[in-house]
């Protein structure tokens, strides 16, 4: 498999795209952000060196827009990282629009939270399917290094491999590989808890329930403060 020595993230203005972004720039890879517009794509930037505090080298963080340079960046990247919008259709589209542009043995991955990673790529090239999956951080990514890679079953399985070494050697996450089911696992679990958590909330009262199961259990944010 290639190294991965360039990224481009799309949606990079978003909280997943930037914070991503950082997690990416901040290990020295050079990275590029796309939005639809230069200003989005700029304000992603500065999101990001923020969230990595420093750790963002010089010059690592490139900007961009899809019209004036999705085409040239994509074609030039190792990994391609989709963060747009949670909603199937926009990204088929985006992936459509990635699908032409990149280079063979490019590695596609989207940051989706539970949205069928088989679901997305459907229409696309045979070499696009094999080199597409789901990498879900958790936000903030800065934060949580737990990461879900999912494959879909047309994955080539020297992908998988190669991203969960890159995962854990280059960028220091925690990663788990989950089947490609609604919410994956994280997703699914933390659902549950809130659920319980929030009828306990009923009878305890809020402040209890986010004191009980606060940051001292390592979650960035009291649980009913999620939601």
């Amino acid at each position: 498999m290639r190294p991965i020595r360039k990224i481009v993230v799309l949606g990079a203005n978003g909280a997943m795209g930037s914070g991503s972004g950082a997690v990416f720039a901040s290990a020295g890879i050079p990275t590029t952000f796309l939005a639809r517009t230069l200003e989005k794509a700029e304000s992603g930037r500065t999101r990001a060196e923020q969230l990595a505090k420093g750790k963002v080298p010089p010059k690592a963080i490139n900007v961009g827009t899809y019209d004036a340079d999705l085409a040239r960046v994509v074609s030039d990247a190792d990994l391609i990282f989709e963060a747009v919008s949670e909603d199937l259709e926009t990204k088929k589209k985006i992936f459509a629009l990635i699908d032409q542009a990149r280079s063979p043995g490019s590695i596609v991955a989207t940051v989706s939270s539970g949205l069928s990673i088989a679901a997305m790529c459907a229409g696309c090239s045979e070499d696009f399917k094999t080199h597409f999956l789901g990498i879900h951080l958790f936000n903030p990514p800065t934060v949580i290094a737990g990461t879900e890679i999912i494959p879909h079953a047309g994955t080539d399985r020297a992908v998988v491999e190669t991203m969960r070494q890159v995962l854990e050697a280059t960028f220091g996450r925690v990663v788990i590989e989950c089947a490609d089911t609604p919410a994956f696992a994280g997703n699914r679990i933390g659902f549950k808890l809130l659920n319980e958590i929030a009828q306990l909330a009923q009878e305890h009262g809020v402040a209890y329930m986010d004191q009980l199961v606060g940051s001292h259990t390592g979650r960035a944010l009291a649980p009913l403060a999620t939601i």
